[in-house]
């Protein structure tokens, strides 16, 4: 007899249940269901799936019911995203929610030591550097998720002034500190010449000519950094062997 019967439905925090099915005839009655171990007619902490029941009396008689469908509801998944992508220092960085059904979870960020809760978050950098954010989404049942991402924090660009091409290994690439993705750079020689170029700079140029591919000489050249934002720094290399 299943009128009676009571199924409740699992959620991330706890399995569903069938109870309430009530077993008339010569017992003692052998209780087996599909999908799991359990021998009762009352059985718990189900996982998602189809559940029949087929029952047999003490003379080897059967009588089956079923399925009954427990269904675990879907939870939070979290996911974020970020604009500008690689920030300056004192940048304001807007983090958006991306998270499933944003509007019935409860929100919070971390970053560094402190803690936020909101759905989005506006937040700015003191420092330069790789940092960790985290977003913690809990859902109407207290079920939630985690998601944590490193952000690339820009500083000022630091650039050398001076280029040794001595073959010792060192000092021997115009490495730029806080590069800024996109950035271009010209190097041009005391004649006005062009002796490298480039569109996208990837801290790799080491003193070749970019027409001879032959190291340059020595002497003072003048570089000419645009920043994606359209920011330019100039300044003079010293090139020594």
């Amino acid at each position: 007899d299943a009128s009676g019967i009571n199924v409740t439905q699992p959620t991330c925090l706890q399995g569903g249940s069938i109870n309430g099915i009530l077993v008339n005839g010569n017992g003692p009655f052998d209780y087996q269901w599909t999908n799991t171990t359990q021998i009762t007619a009352s059985i718990n902490n189900l996982a998602d799936g189809n559940y029949s029941l087929t029952v047999t009396d003490l003379n080897g008689c059967t009588v089956n019911y079923g399925p009954v469908t427990i269904t675990t509801p879907a939870g939070p998944t979290a996911a974020f995203t970020w604009s500008p992508n690689e920030p300056n220092v004192a940048d304001n960085v807007s983090f958006t929610n991306n998270s499933n059904a944003v509007t019935n979870f409860n929100s919070e960020w971390t970053i560094g030591n402190t803690s936020f809760n909101s759905t989005n978050l506006d937040y700015s950098f003191t420092d330069n550097g790789f940092f960790d954010v985290q977003l913690v989404v809990t859902d109407m049942n207290n079920c939630m998720d985690t998601l944590i991402q490193t952000i690339y924090v820009i500083g000022d660009a630091t650039i050398p002034n001076v280029l040794t091409l001595n073959n010792d290994g060192k000092n021997e690439v115009f490495l730029i500190d806080a590069l800024k993705s996109n950035s271009s750079l010209v190097i041009i020689n005391r004649w006005g010449n062009v002796v490298f170029e480039t569109d996208n700079y990837l801290n790799d140029w080491n003193g070749t000519n970019k027409e001879t591919n032959d190291r340059v000489t020595d002497g003072v050249y003048t570089y000419l950094l645009i920043e994606p934002n359209g920011m330019k720094k100039h300044g003079f290399i010293h090139v020594v062997h």
